[in-house]
Parts: structure tokens; C-alpha cells; sequence
């Protein structure tokens, strides 16, 4: 994987940002996942659906809960080829260390699809902005409150087939607001100091905002969309998931930065999910 040009690219644009702070890079973390989802999509009128999921979700080699979640959208065509559409998801993730489920988030997505078929071949483009609400007590000087995020996802699917659909998509996700670091760090002290005029001690000192952007997700998938009869289907898909996560660790009142880490990865997860159409 590491020497593909995208994997490159990727590192080397979302280091950019970080190369005057002096940011410990992590070693590259892979795992292999699964995922389960049970879907329900009902028509309301032509070109108006209405859709609820429940997906299970596992890490860690697939031995280990990561998070339920539960999601309910609607969707509209406006245009042959272009369809809107909003959602609200429920998440649960699952602590294994405290073996319990954390402080649900809520995230509420806005998507744009427009879509081209050419024969069996159907093109497709979405653009989705994602805000994700962490709710209960966090350390605000780690992490906001609302996550915002854009995915554009490039996707083709072949219909030539009676019962089954092959496809294909890539995907890149962009952070919109993480803490932008103005601490620059001193080795021989192992402390880390700002010029920006802020005193070091004061809450928040080493953050000039929430502006940083970057690429923190590329993926490609592969998959197969059965069709069982005209309501039952059934969805097969490997994902493969290169992240780059940026992480603060700061004291609780903000006076502290620990460290500015950068995590790379590779997850391949593998899904199944099952829809049921009325």
C-alpha cells in the first residue's frame, strides 16, 4: 500500500500543515473489520423515499465491538440524475476497556448525487457535508463539539446483469475544523512554546482556532448488490479505508499541551447488509 501514489500524496498533504510544530508521527496502525447492516427504504411518491438502517460494527480483527448505530434519511429526485437527500444518525460507540458504551454523538448529513447511465454503466458522483455532535463531557481543548466533515465520493455500476450489480467507488473525506496547533515544540526542554504573543499557562494558549483542514480519509471499495426479488436485496463490499488522524492531548483546563500526534492506517473491512424495499 505505501507505494501507491495516493498513499504518498495523501501523507504528504496532510503533513503540510504540521512540519513547523514538531508533531510525533505514530507508527501505522491496520486492522481488519466488519460491518452488518439491515436496511429499510419506503416509497412515498415517485422520486420520494424514505429510509431507516441499523448497522453493527466491529474492529480489532473483527473481535470487538466498535459501535451500533441507527440512522434514518429521506431522499428526493429532482431531476433525472440528480437526487437530494438528508439523514440523522444515532452513535453508539462501545468502549472495551471500560467494556460499556460511551456518550452517544449525533450527526446530521446533507447529499447532492447526480448520476449518468450509459448502456448498463451507471456514473455516479456524491457530495455529502457531514456535522457529527459529540454530546456528555469531553476535553474541549482535544476536541470540538461539532465535527464537520465533506466526502466526495466517485462511484460506477454495471446493470447488465439479471440478479446481481457489481460496483465500485473511491472516496475522499476532508476535516473542516480541527484544532489549528500555534505551539511550536522545543526538544531540549520536551515543552512546547508559542510566539503568537498568548502566555504560555493561559487556557487554550497553544490553539490559534478550529480551522485546520486536511485529507484524513481515502477509500476504495469493491462490492455487489444482489437482487432477491423485487423488496429483499442483499449488499456485498470490501472496503479499503488509509486514514490520517490528527490528535491533541491537553489537560482538561488547557494549559497543557502533551502532545501533537499524527496516526496513520490502513483498515480493510468487510460488510454485508441486507434491504428490504415496500
Amino acid at each position: 500500500m505505501k507505494h501507491f501514489l495516493p498513499y504518498l500524496l495523501c501523507s504528504a498533504i496532510s503533513l503540510l500543515p504540521l512540519r513547523s510544530f514538531a508533531q510525533t508521527e505514530l507508527d501505522d496502525e491496520n486492522d481488519f473489520r466488519t460491518r452488518i447492516t439491515l436496511g429499510l427504504d419506503k416509497k412515498i411518491i415517485k422520486g420520494l423515499h424514505v429510509t431507516a438502517e441499523e448497522e453493527f460494527r466491529f474492529q480489532d480483527g473483527s473481535s470487538a465491538i466498535d459501535r451500533f448505530q441507527t440512522g434514518f434519511g429521506i431522499s428526493y429526485k429532482v431531476l433525472s440524475g440528480l437526487k437530494v437527500g438528508a439523514s440523522y444518525t444515532l452513535l453508539n460507540p462501545y468502549s472495551s476497556k471500560n467494556s460499556s458504551f460511551k456518550n452517544p454523538r449525533h450527526r446530521i448529513s446533507l447529499d447532492l448525487t447526480g448520476s449518468l447511465k450509459s448502456g448498463f454503466w451507471t456514473f455516479s458522483i456524491k457530495e455529502r457535508i457531514q456535522m457529527t455532535h459529540r454530546s456528555g463531557d469531553f476535553n474541549q481543548y482535544q476536541n470540538t463539539a461539532n465535527a464537520w466533515v465533506m466526502k466526495t465520493r466517485a462511484g460506477i455500476k454495471y446493470r447488465g446483469f439479471d440478479f446481481w450489480k457489481p460496483y465500485a467507488f473511491a472516496e475522499i473525506r476532508n476535516t473542516l475544523n480541527a484544532p489549528a496547533i500555534a505551539a511550536t515544540y522545543n526538544s531540549a526542554t520536551d515543552t512546547y512554546y508559542t510566539d503568537s504573543g498568548t502566555e504560555e499557562g493561559d487556557p487554550g494558549w497553544f490553539i490559534s482556532g478550529w480551522n485546520n483542514m486536511y485529507i484524513n480519509r481515502l477509500r476504495g471499495a469493491l462490492g455487489c448488490e444482489l437482487n432477491l426479488s423485487k423488496k429483499h436485496g442483499l449488499d456485498f463490499y470490501l472496503l479499503l479505508d488509509y486514514y490520517t488522524d490528527k490528535s491533541v492531548d491537553a489537560n482538561s483546563s488547557g494549559t497543557k499541551l502533551k502532545s501533537y500526534t499524527v496516526q496513520h492506517g490502513l483498515n480493510t473491512t468487510l460488510g454485508v447488509g441486507y434491504s428490504y424495499s415496500f
